[in-house]
């Protein structure tokens, strides 16, 4: 009995991605890893989306290599000055594009955020008074100027 011949494809080999090409393939899976795309979610990009022809294999490998990167953004000592300054750059571009494309609501979470990470939503106002006058005649005053609202437990400044 002879043995049964087996029709192996021809090994093609295929060339690599040259280290810019991968590294630019590395930092789009980051991408898409911050968009919140698991390894499935890549996998189709790379197939269907980006096309790069390349096997699972290296895919796998490629979004090893965005962990490893994401990692390493993490153990950078950040300059919480330029970090607060980005992010409120960031926010107000965000808010600017929201307005201007007349989402409104969402320009105003925006807007939102922007006030809470600048504390401007804890802003608070102590009055210290040394005259006679009564706490009734204050809040009416500050309602005059439009500078309290009425809440239906007591009196917010």
């Amino acid at each position: 009995m002879k043995p049964k011949e087996t029709t192996k494809k021809p090994k093609v080999n295929k060339p690599k991605a040259d280290e810019l090409t991968a590294d630019a393939r590395v930092l789009e899976i980051v991408k898409q890893m911050v968009r919140g795309a698991r390894r499935y979610d890549i996998m189709q990009y790379v197939t269907d989306e980006a096309k790069w022809g390349v096997n699972e294999r290296q895919i796998d490998n490629y979004i090893a290599k965005a962990k490893i990167k994401l990692k390493e953004v993490s153990k950078e000592k950040l300059d919480i000055e330029e970090e607060f300054g980005l992010a409120i750059y960031q926010l107000s571009d965000l808010y600017k594009k929201a307005y201007e494309a007349k989402e409104y609501n969402v320009a105003r979470m925006i807007r939102r955020d922007l006030s809470s990470l600048t504390g401007i939503d804890k802003f608070e106002v102590k009055i210290v008074t040394t005259g006679d006058m009564a706490q009734e005649e204050i809040i009416k005053e500050l309602k005059a100027l439009g500078l309290i609202a009425q809440k239906e437990k007591g009196t917010e400044i």
